[in-house]
């Protein structure tokens, strides 16, 4: 048996609800595995919950475009301005079934992605923070100039920044931050094996590590502070201008 889910459309007067567009007709989705949300230039919130269908707001008093690309993908896309097809700025809050693929693709655009334990993926370029915590089966996050702030435990984590400062809390089998000037500041629960990189940002690291982990620290501008927890075994390398490797004496 085929599982449907529908979507349903209407508007946001932005910072206080007020009527709404009729919705669309429900779209059928089902045998859908993911969604992407493109939004060149604004906001893009994602949440997961327990229903079997996609709903989406959009604080422009125009609907959405949301259409099928394929059998597996629905695709969200905000209305275009009447000025040559500009795209214009739209601030879209989609809720998802939790276990969905979430694309998110901007340029100027902050994010915030909860709540979701399928795949995440988020390309954005400049001026737009990423926010993600929950535990998604696997992150990749590719952003120019904004900051990383991530909350999540998951298998497979890769971020990278260009000049934004990367945050993350939590723990994962294998993890890769790369930033080229910004902070690197970890806070885990356990890693199995990590890679830490800045070309001229600090790194900060405390917390644990899996039996035999491996974990490379490397900048060439910065320093770089770890703590291990008690009872740590690990293969460490680190290279930097000023490494300081060391147990809280409480551990």
């Amino acid at each position: 048996m085929h599982r449907t889910v529908a979507i349903a459309l209407c508007a946001l007067v932005p910072s206080v609800v007020q009527a709404q567009l009729p919705a669309k007709p429900p779209v059928s989705t089902a045998g859908a595995t993911a969604v992407t949300i493109q939004n060149s230039f604004g906001y893009v919130r994602v949440e997961g919950w327990d229903r079997d269908s996609v709903s989406v707001v959009d604080s422009t008093a125009q609907p959405l475009t949301v259409r099928r690309d394929s059998p597996g993908e629905i695709h969200i896309n905000p209305p275009r301005d009447g000025l040559g097809g500009n795209v214009a700025r739209s601030d879209i809050f989609v809720r998802v079934p939790r276990s969905v693929r979430v694309n998110v693709d901007g340029h100027q655009t902050k994010v915030d992605i909860l709540g979701v334990t399928g795949r995440v993926d988020v390309d954005v370029g400049i001026e737009g923070d990423v926010r993600i915590s929950g535990s998604p089966s696997e992150v990749n996050v590719d952003t120019r100039q904004s900051d990383i702030e991530l909350k999540v435990t998951t298998p497979y984590l890769r971020a990278k920044s260009a000049s934004g400062r990367i945050n993350w809390t939590g723990s994962s089998d294998d993890v890769l931050l790369s930033t080229v000037t910004g902070e690197i500041r970890i806070r885990s629960g356990v890693i199995g094996r990590g890679r830490f990189e800045t070309t001229s940002g600090d790194i900060r690291f405390q917390g644990g590590v899996t039996a035999n982990a491996s974990i490379v620290f490397e900048t060439h501008g910065g320093d770089i502070t770890a703590e291990f927890a008690k009872g740590t075994a690990a293969e460490v390398i680190a290279t930097g201008a000023v490494i300081d490797l060391f147990r809280s004496e409480e551990h």
